[in-house]
């Protein structure tokens, strides 16, 4: 919000020149707010179907500025945001740029299954997804004896990389997940040809299986041991592809973030075009109430009669009614006080 300068010679040819609701617009106020100050400076406004006439291509007589009202001026409040939120960045850019990224910048993934810093980063893993049955580590890597070492190698050659590209790996209740912000994958690694470490009907498929599943939304990544291709060949499109995936999650993120930005300025504007409204709507009310009450003093000069059953009579008290009916305060206070009994009431 900021303090915004109106002055009534520009504001008059601003109205004439576009509709109301577009002027009030690009001031950051709204149409009532606007009607308003024009009536405080003097300005005349165009009235009802002048703009039906200017479409139709049909002339029509503006109304002159007074002198007195050209050089008025007013400051009023601005209820426009400016958003500093950029719009999110194109995600097919993103993905293309992630794709350069692995096949040309980064170094390559590469699984080692000797060496003392390989050894016992293996050691480490092994240690932190502790077992829980009889032939499994645990729900990440689940694989029998025989291929449990090469399981473990390449789930941290994947958490390595992973790792220098800014995601984050733990074990949580046996399981390994993958994260970076809000976005969380798991990792599991079982045998192609057993299921939770024992071996299946059809035993004599070779290898692994590698599977990341999305936590809480869409999303699966996987590899297999093939006859031409293993997993370890296979780590860096898996790298990849959880890139890619947590890359479209953060786009779309910010992109419901900026819309409910957007939406909640609406509804703040809306709020405040509704508070204007009821404003001048309870100062007309005022005006009828002065009005009665001259009233009923004018006639009560002339020694008019003061019956309950009056026409005179009868009539104030109908349009006081009015009054009390379409006064927006009132309307207002009954609302509050109905609202704080319900919440007494639970």
């Amino acid at each position: 919000m900021g303090k915004i300068k109106i002055v009534g010679g520009d504001i008059y040819q601003r109205v004439w020149d576009r509709p109301a609701q577009k002027v009030a617009r690009e001031l950051g106020i709204s149409g009532t707010r606007l009607k308003k100050i024009c009536r405080e400076l003097g300005v005349p406004t165009p009235p009802r179907g002048y703009w039906a006439k200017i479409e139709a291509g049909n002339s029509a007589m503006r109304t002159p500025l007074p002198d007195t009202a050209t050089r008025q001026v007013m400051y009023c409040d601005s209820t426009a945001k400016k958003y500093r939120d950029a719009p999110p960045p194109d995600l097919g850019h993103r993905l293309r740029q992630i794709k350069t990224e692995e096949e040309s910048c980064l170094p390559p993934i590469v699984t080692y299954v000797d060496g003392p810093l390989r050894a016992a980063c293996v050691q480490v893993i092994s240690e932190r997804l502790f077992f829980h049955k009889p032939n499994c580590i645990s729900d990440a890597i689940s694989t029998s004896r025989e291929r449990r070492h090469r399981a473990l190698v390449i789930a941290d050659a994947l958490v390595e990389a992973l790792r220098q590209r800014g995601f984050k790996a733990q074990e949580r209740k046996g399981r390994l997940v993958i994260s970076r912000g809000l976005f969380e994958m798991t990792v599991r690694l079982t045998d192609v040809d057993s299921l939770n470490g024992q071996p299946t009907a059809t035993p004599g498929s070779r290898g692994l299986r590698l599977i990341l599943r999305q936590i809480g939304g869409r999303g699966l990544v996987h590899a297999r041991d093939e006859a031409t291709r293993t997993i370890d060949d296979q780590l860096g499109r898996v790298v990849l592809a959880i890139r890619r995936v947590e890359a479209t999650n953060a786009y779309y993120a910010d992109r419901a973030a900026v819309e409910s930005q957007r939406l909640v300025a609406k509804l703040e504007l809306e709020k405040v075009s509704q508070l204007w409204e009821e404003v001048d709507t309870w100062l007309r009310v005022q005006q009828c109430r002065s009005y009665l009450d001259r009233f009923e003093a004018e006639l009560a000069a002339t020694g008019a009669s003061f019956d309950t059953d009056s026409s005179p009579v009868a009539w104030l008290r109908w349009a006081r009614s009015v009054c009390d009916t379409h006064d927006p305060m009132l309307a207002r206070i009954s609302r509050s006080l109905a609202s704080g009994m319900s919440r007494e009431a639970q």
